[in-house]
């Protein structure tokens, strides 16, 4: 028969009952406090194997409480496929390392749903130091998920939209500094978006010295934040191109109506600028030529009277009349103010041509001796024909004056000598090039003659002027400002086009583009083979 026990030892055990009591008790109210706040709670025990999961783990796994687990079914059959190699991984570092386990992944439930959850695993060991249980916890964190995937598909739409715009488009907060700047603007600029970031006055920076107070102003005054301004100023490129910019810039405010700074968006509008200014010059051009045109009739008509009758007195003179002389320099007047009715009329193209099929390589050929005599033994002439040049129509004598004109003008410009090049090429101007060039060209084939030389150059008040009549940089009486003008209103009456192009020091290229016959010179071909 068993001895009863002791007072002593009956005591002693309803005070361990008591204390497994109370540890019952806040063992529940913990689970019961980690259910409401939606964490599931885990016990490991890794020499038993045996996993004890509270209600709240056995819900979010989608599993019976009563159903007993491993290692294989909770981490096998729960996680997510494509997760599982992570999962196992951290695990085992959790294990034998002792790392923390703090990780977001993916479980399949047995109803199918996949849910995200974030599980934290902590290790304890014995009193040998062994490996003894893993106590985790497992929160769902799905809602959080979907709500950064939307947060992420809506900054693509809003990438999509904003970084593919063709405009510069930037936002500026109300501390001045950019938030967002997209992409366009190192194509613009050649800065990227990260540079405008770093350098918040990276704008100011680069605008036109000319145009710098007019943006500094702009940035700056902030007194009134409703007003939407709009302003249009140079910027100087990373590579020093000079671009035309048309700024726009409006508040942002969120859905309360609190200011969030100033969205702005920054438009090349180079090409536009260059059109007007084109536009502008054409219609210079047109005014003028209608003024020299109506000019040189009158003053032909006058000049006319002035020859004829000078002639018909130098007919009644004697050799040794004393007033032969003067009647013979009124007569060389005339006919030097003659010839600058001739040029003037050339410039307004009212000139009566006789145009031909021209090949440009056989006059060339034909004017080398002269043009070599007539820029000088200080400068080199280069000829740079292209073979089966196509036919031009236009006035043989109108442009052997185009070719010396030109010649002559690049030789002033190599006083201490240098290098003259005359090339033809066949081309195609296509519609980009007749609209932003020629105003009264169409796209197709055409013969280009070019002339380089490697003098002065001209600046760009220069190049602006440098097809007007009179208009000359040359000392008084060096020359009439008609020599430019002339080859210019012969190739617009020949239907073609002229560009120059030059820089101080650099020298100048005037390149021609006439029609390019073709047709024509099919014709001639078959007449020739048969």
């Amino acid at each position: 028969m068993a001895e009863k026990p002791t007072y002593e030892e009956l005591e002693q055990r309803v005070n361990e009952l008591e204390g497994k009591s109370a540890l019952r008790d806040k063992t529940e109210g913990l689970l019961k406090a980690l259910r409401v706040a939606g964490i599931g709670f885990l016990d490991w025990n890794l020499k038993t194997n045996e996993i004890f999961l509270s209600d709240e783990a056995y819900r979010l796994y989608g599993l019976k409480p009563d159903k007993a687990l491993n290692k294989t079914e909770l981490i096998t059959k729960i996680v997510h496929p494509d997760n599982l190699v992570y999962v196992q991984n951290n695990f085992d570092l959790a294990v034998h390392e002792g790392k923390r386990y703090s990780i977001e992944h993916r479980i399949m439930r047995p109803d199918g749903k996949v849910l995200w959850v974030h599980a934290k695993i902590q290790l304890t060991c014995d009193a040998d130091g062994k490996p003894e249980t893993l106590l985790g916890t497992i929160v769902d964190i799905t809602g959080r998920k979907q709500a950064e995937e939307a947060l992420r598909e809506s900054a693509m739409k809003f990438r999509t939209f904003a970084d593919f715009t063709y405009d510069w488009e930037s936002w500026i907060g109300p501390d001045g500094k950019y938030i967002y700047i997209s992409p366009a603007c190192e194509r613009i600029t050649g800065y990227s978006p990260h540079e405008f970031i770093k350098d918040p006055g990276l704008l100011e920076k680069i605008t036109h010295p000319e145009d710098r107070k007019l943006v500094s102003k702009h940035i700056h005054d902030y007194s009134d934040i409703e007003k939407v301004m709009d302003i249009d100023f140079r910027i100087i490129t990373s590579s020093g191109e000079t671009r035309w910019i048309s700024h726009v810039c409006q508040p942002v405010h969120d859905n309360d109506g609190n200011w969030l700074g100033r969205r702005t968006s920054n438009r090349d509008i180079t090409h536009q600028r260059e059109l007007e200014a084109q536009l502008q010059h054409t219609k210079k051009m047109e005014a003028v030529g209608t003024l020299a045109g109506g000019m040189a009739h009158e003053f032909n008509n006058l000049m006319t009277a002035v020859l004829s009758y000078s002639s018909f007195l130098l007919t009644d003179l004697g050799q040794d009349d004393p007033m032969r002389k003067d009647v013979e320099e009124i007569r060389k007047a005339g006919k030097r103010a003659s010839s600058l009715v001739k040029q003037l009329l050339a410039f307004s193209r009212k000139q009566v041509l006789q145009p031909a099929m021209l090949d440009l390589n056989s006059l060339l050929t034909d004017k080398e001796e002269m043009l070599r005599h007539l820029i000088g033994e200080d400068v080199e002439l280069k000829m740079v024909p292209e073979q089966d040049l196509g036919r031009v129509k236009a006035d043989p004598r109108q442009m052997e004056q185009v070719i010396l004109n030109l010649a002559v003008n690049a030789r002033d410009a190599m006083s201490q000598g240098g290098k003259l090049t005359i090339e033809t090429a066949n081309v195609e101007l296509d519609e980009f090039y007749v609209s932003t060039h020629g105003d009264e060209l169409k796209p197709g084939p055409y013969v280009m003659l070019a002339m380089s030389d490697t003098g002065m150059g001209m600046d760009k008040e220069t190049l602006s002027q440098v097809f007007e009549p009179f208009f000359t940089t040359k000392d008084t009486g060096q020359g009439t400002g008609l020599g430019l003008s002339t080859v210019y209103g012969i190739v617009k009456q020949s239907s073609g086009d002229i560009r120059v192009y030059s820089e101080p020091e650099k020298g100048t290229i005037f390149k021609i583009y006439l029609p390019r016959m073709e047709e024509d010179v099919e014709s001639l071909r078959e007449v020739l083979e048969q």
